[in-house]
């Protein structure tokens, strides 16, 4: 806009009028310059609401936002957004998958006790639309040799998924080992809600040379039960040359 207007809302919305509150109210300005500007409506159903379909309308107009009788001809713009809502015991199992991301890896390696694999980790920001907690139900990389087109591996994640909220928006990690040696690699990937696939697309993942990437900070609680094994080895020593001093 070349200059700023004025949005008035009105709402026709019977029943649920008390239920829905708007989060930059009925009156607001849209600043000269912007192109676009986000309004959310919530709406808070009563626990003894009855099951019911309710609609209802909010009307939006807009105006110049400058003085009544400066020059100029004014414009007034209108829109309505139509309120249907269904209130309903059913349970409502159902997501959207905004976007992922896969983080580069370090490749595996072989320590004294074994191979130690590489961890690909596979970031999915996921939109909640029911009323329920999800997650997607599993998560398949198929992995091809980036120049040979080779197919290499299949791996399905083997950490639990966490679950998100209804009504939001999160990060959903999943895990994968590969014993893959550093390279650039083709994907496949599967995501799941129940047995269908709620997204297919191809991705690149690169696998660095071990000791490439920066050590992560081992977590507070690790330490935490380190100090108290010690501990208790420490006094069970202790305990055990007291006993032997008081026989003696």
């Amino acid at each position: 806009t070349e200059e700023a207007w004025r949005i008035t809302l009105t709402t026709d919305l019977g029943k649920v009028e008390k239920w829905i509150s708007i989060d930059k109210g009925m009156d607001f300005v849209i600043p000269a310059g912007e192109t676009k500007i986000s309004i959310i409506v919530r709406v808070n159903v009563p626990q003894k609401a009855k099951y019911d379909n309710y609609k209802g309308k909010i009307r939006l107009k807009a105006v110049p936002d400058r003085p009544i009788g400066e020059g100029g001809v004014s414009i007034a713009l209108g829109t309505v957004i139509d309120v249907d809502l269904d209130v309903s015991e059913n349970k409502i199992y159902d997501f959207k998958v905004i976007n992922v991301k896969l983080q580069e890896i370090e490749a595996g390696y072989d320590r004294w006790f074994g191979f130690k694999k590489g961890i690909i980790k596979f970031v999915m920001n996921i939109e909640n639309t029911g009323n329920v907690k999800v997650a997607p139900e599993k998560v398949i990389l198929d992995i091809y040799n980036s120049a040979t087109n080779e197919f290499l591996e299949s791996l399905e994640n083997y950490n639990k998924l966490a679950k998100v909220k209804s009504f939001t928006t999160d990060n959903v990690l999943a895990k994968f080992k590969t014993k893959l040696p550093a390279g650039g690699y083709r994907i496949i990937y599967k995501i799941y809600k129940g047995d269908e696939i709620v997204r297919e697309e191809d991705a690149h993942l690169s696998i660095l040379p071990p000791g490439t990437l920066p050590k992560e900070a081992t977590p507070i609680w690790v330490w935490i039960i380190l100090s108290a094994v010690v501990l208790g080895i420490v006094s069970f020593i202790f305990r055990k040359k007291i006993l032997k001093l008081v026989k003696n």
